[in-house]
């Protein structure tokens, strides 16, 4: 009797999902680095619900390391390893002897102090507080009786017993004595760093901002996404025990679903962003450090995978957070309206602004490194086409996500430079076509 074809064809068909299962399964064990994740799952709803260090740890991850040993900086990263997600363990080692009264510096000295040789630092792209940090790292040792903001740690080279906290923002510095730094570990993990662009800091606009002083190479990628069906968030942000249905409106892409009269869930089909109100629970937050501890808890009760998510910046006059993905140490512009997602909390309640999208696994792209500017260049180029450079409020290298046309599971992630005018970040690109 002969091999009918179906049975041939069901038997190729599963050769190649088994295929390319375990060639998926190869690349998110050999890529974590890359594109800012560890291998935990996702928080189940029972998890969400709680705080952990660790969580609040790689999602308030300072993004950027800064190390100079002469008159050039270099900012540094490893492909295969994230020297700051590697460098957490020294970190919570900490034992803290004294913290100095606060100096602020004036716009000079402060660029000395950051500029200078013989450092490390590791940024954040925002302020956050010391008791934040205190409470991801579970400092040993004397503490701050004040709570206060900081941007950066910087340690100097040749020093193992103190650090300095520092704030962009107000320029306020604060030196730490501690038993032990852990310098000679992180300087050992920048050995095998395999990416090291020139930069410079520099006041800009009235900011520290992060100039790349040479064009530089950046590979660009492409990675299946994921969307979360809209029924789980129905079920995890507006079902509860209480006696209630939920009323569902439709206006074009969007729909709406209401729970009474202070709870509801907006989404938009043609983009897959998702808004979720509610105020039932009003509660007024009382501290910087209780905001952000917040807004990862709402982002946690969401339930989508942040392993990739980091925080990006601090709006405290509307008390919101937003939250982006990083690749290799570069934050990633359009995957919604507002990156991962966007937390606002006040008096009247909160509004989540979240996107049903995420990076899951790098897929094979064959394009070459993209040549990137260097930032006075881009600057430059934007004045000659007409731009209010004094409109710009900050200007940061990243990654533009782009819908592949032909494949809407996948996306292209394109090196660029964003800038940040009348309150939204632009390509640049689209900017000097304006």
């Amino acid at each position: 009797m002969g091999i009918k074809l179906s049975d041939v064809l069901l038997k190729v068909t599963l050769f190649v999902t088994i295929a390319v299962s375990i060639l998926f399964s190869f690349l998110i064990w050999t890529n974590n680095a890359r594109y800012e994740r560890n291998t935990d799952p996702k928080l189940s709803n029972s998890q969400s619900t709680m705080r952990s260090n660790k969580a609040l740890a790689d999602i308030y991850l300072p993004t950027r390391i800064l190390a100079r040993k002469e008159q050039q900086g270099y900012m540094v990263y490893n492909r295969t390893a994230n020297p700051v997600l590697s460098f957490q363990k020294e970190l919570s080692s900490w034992r803290i002897q004294h913290i100095s009264q606060a100096k602020t510096y004036n716009d000079d000295d402060y660029l000395k102090l950051i500029n200078g040789k013989n450092r490390i630092q590791l940024t954040y792209p925002d302020s956050i507080t010391w008791r934040l940090l205190r409470e991801v790292y579970g400092f040993k040792g004397e503490t701050s009786k004040q709570d206060f903001k900081l941007s950066r740690i910087i340690f100097m080279t040749k020093n193992t017993k103190k650090v300095y906290l520092a704030d962009d923002s107000s320029k306020r510095v604060y030196a730490v004595s501690l038993v032990n730094n852990g310098i000679k570990k992180l300087d050992q993990l920048l050995t095998h760093a395999d990416l090291r662009l020139p930069v410079d800091e520099q006041l800009f606009n009235n900011k520290i901002t992060l100039f790349y002083t040479h064009s530089v190479n950046m590979m660009p990628y492409s990675y299946l996404i994921s969307k979360e069906n809209i029924n789980n968030y129905i079920s995890t942000l507006l079902s509860n025990d209480d006696d209630g249905s939920i009323e569902a409106r439709e206006n074009g892409p969007v729909t709406t679903y209401y729970r009474g009269l202070y709870k509801k869930l907006s989404t938009d089909a043609s983009t897959d962003q998702i808004q979720y109100e509610d105020y039932t629970d009003i509660a007024a937050i009382g501290s910087t450090t209780r905001l952000l501890e917040s807004g990862f808890d709402r982002l946690s009760n969401v339930g989508n995978n942040l392993a990739n998510a980091r925080y990006f910046s601090l709006d405290t006059k509307t008390q919101t957070i937003t939250y982006r993905s990083y690749v290799e140490g570069f934050p990633i512009f359009q995957q919604s309206d507002f990156g991962v997602a966007s937390v606002q909390i006040n008096q009247n309640g909160e509004i989540l602004r979240f996107s049903s999208r995420s990076l899951q696994v790098p897929v094979p792209a064959d394009e070459k490194q993209v040549k990137v500017p260097a930032t006075k260049d881009v600057l430059a180029q934007l004045t000659a086409a007409g731009q209010d450079i004094s409109t710009i409020k900050d200007i940061r290298l990243g990654y533009r996500w782009v819908q592949k046309t032909s494949d809407q599971q996948v996306i292209d992630l394109t090196p660029t430079y964003y800038v940040h005018v009348d309150g939204t970040w632009k390509d640049y690109h689209d900017l000097l076509q304006q």
